[in-house]
């Protein structure tokens, strides 16, 4: 009884914790902070590829909707290639299949587009999923951990090698990992049980699949940094608390959210205007590592910030997706 009680606490702090994380920002983003937009007249990007997961609804759609009108060729990453294909008229898209809880289907995925034979110049990991009831990927993983980081961790290493191929010196390629200001709620992040076999929060496994994201970014970036001819910048963002299909998965969008910033929460469209600054502005050329909101640079949470837990993160993901070397793909199918 002490035990059960003691999680439903638990539960009940980690939801209150991402209630007032996400009623802030509601503020910060809509109030004091409205101001702050996409810059205009961003340079055109005609003949450069951009891979996006996800993309047929929500904020990667008004992005992609965006990326479409500066020219570059876009593939999608999505469940459903064909239905996608049709939300999108205009411009040079494609996409394939992919379903980010199985690593077979990640290792598919990049093994079409890297037989394409064609330079990546983006790649935006934008595809997520968010609370719900516990429910494990095809690998054994929880669900968001595997479809918010560990999908996009494994599709990481398998394209830099097209990533780097791309950048050079005048402009580098960029990597985007759309995470949320719910990285806050990475905090309570047990390592002994990163897929909450023993304790399970909806809120609390979301807040730690996107402070994994922000983790990743911080330190795949320092370690391109230290290498030779690399030029790929690796950079992080909360797109804001935005009114998405998301929150289908939840019984109810957060209590002070509704009462007190429910109208204030962003549109898709002005979801994605920060998806498109880390992609495409010139402002942030060369710069990684960094985290933005509002299409501006913030500082993410300190627990992000230390080396130690960015490397147990790092190694995890690395044997959780088999991966012997993140740099190095030769001989792997």
């Amino acid at each position: 009884m002490f035990t059960f009680l003691t999680q439903i606490a638990k539960k009940l702090i980690i939801w209150l914790h991402l209630s007032l994380v996400g009623a802030w920002n509601s503020c910060q983003e809509q109030i004091w902070d409205r101001h702050k937009s996409l810059p205009k007249n961003l340079p055109q990007k005609n003949g450069q590829t951009l891979v996006i997961t996800g993309g047929g609804r929500g904020i990667g759609y008004e992005a992609i909707i965006k990326f479409l009108s500066l020219g570059y060729h876009v593939i999608l990453g999505v469940r459903n290639p064909n239905d996608v294909l049709k939300k999108f008229t205009e411009g040079s898209v494609e996409a394939f299949e992919l379903d980010l809880t199985s690593l077979d289907s990640v290792r598919s995925f990049a093994y079409k587009i890297s037989a394409k034979n064609i330079p990546i110049n983006v790649l935006v990991n934008n595809a997520g999923i968010m609370f719900g009831p516990r429910r494990e990927s095809k690998d054994g993983f929880e669900m968001q951990l595997a479809t918010n980081h560990l999908g996009h961790f494994l599709l990481t290493h398998l394209l830099l090698p097209k990533l780097r191929e791309a950048g050079t010196p005048e402009m580098s390629a960029r990597i985007v990992n759309v995470s949320s200001c719910a990285h806050h709620v990475g905090s309570w992040i047990d390592w002994n049980d990163l897929h909450s076999r023993e304790f399970y929060s909806p809120q609390g496994a979301y807040g730690i699949s996107k402070a994994a994201q922000v983790m990743s970014t911080i330190h795949l970036n320092k370690e391109l940094e230290a290498m030779e001819n690399c030029h790929v910048t690796v950079n992080s963002l909360h797109p804001g608390v935005v009114r998405t299909e998301l929150y289908q998965n939840s019984r109810y969008v957060t209590i002070l959210n509704t009462l007190f910033c429910g109208s204030l929460m962003k549109t898709p469209k002005q979801g994605g205007d920060t998806l498109v600054y880390a992609v495409a502005s010139p402002e942030i050329e060369g710069k990684g590592g960094l985290y933005f909101e509002n299409s501006q640079e913030y500082t993410p949470k300190h627990f992000t910030r230390v080396l130690l837990n960015q490397v147990k993160l790092w190694n995890y993901s690395c044997e959780a997706c088999n991966i012997e070397d993140f740099f190095d793909i030769s001989g792997k199918k």
